[in-house]
């Protein structure tokens, strides 16, 4: 296997005035405290605790996403997931830079899957439900209170509230 760079930035300065250091206001101090990432054929999208952080991987241009990064995100190629402020599950358009709301998904949990997404209903008891991409087509997958719902390979898992146990609730 052949490694490629998908992008390369010096983040800390190394500079040294008699031995001591000094820093000279770098922009790309965030990267020292970045997470996690993703990224598209365009941008780099860098994830800490403040917000997502994109860059364009040619021009090196960056623009700061409001998007809060306490909760769960989920990234498909084009669009990032998310649960906004009043728990509203949000997609973010990086290509046209448009949001939209998911209104009838409340959500404390969530993630996606090439079928669907599934999330943990802020409104109907801690219960998980599955939607498809549009929001439409709700379904209860799993009829108890739950705290957080994830996939792992190819089984659909649920943390239950009672005692924290995961399960899994599906397998492909």
């Amino acid at each position: 296997m052949q490694e490629k760079v998908i992008f390369e930035q010096v983040a800390d300065s190394g500079r040294t005035l008699l031995g001591i250091e000094y820093d000279t206001g770098n922009q790309w101090e965030f990267l020292q405290y970045h997470q996690e990432f993703f990224l598209n054929e365009e941008n780099i999208f860098f994830v800490d605790d403040s917000g997502i952080m994109e860059v364009n991987r040619l021009t090196k241009d960056m623009k700061n996403l409001t998007i809060p990064t306490n909760g769960s995100l989920a990234f498909d190629g084009e669009n990032i997931f998310y649960v906004n402020e009043k728990s509203v599950l949000t997609k973010y358009n990086t290509v046209s830079g448009e949001t939209s709301l998911y209104e009838d998904v409340i959500a404390s949990d969530f993630c996606i899957h090439e079928d669907g997404i599934y999330y943990v209903s802020r409104t109907n008891s801690y219960f998980a439900y599955g939607c498809d991409w549009e929001g439409n087509n709700i379904q209860p997958i799993y009829e108890k209170p739950i705290l957080a719902v994830g996939i792992s390979g190819e089984s659909l898992k649920v943390v239950l509230k009672e005692n924290g146990e995961e399960i899994t609730i599906r397998s492909k």
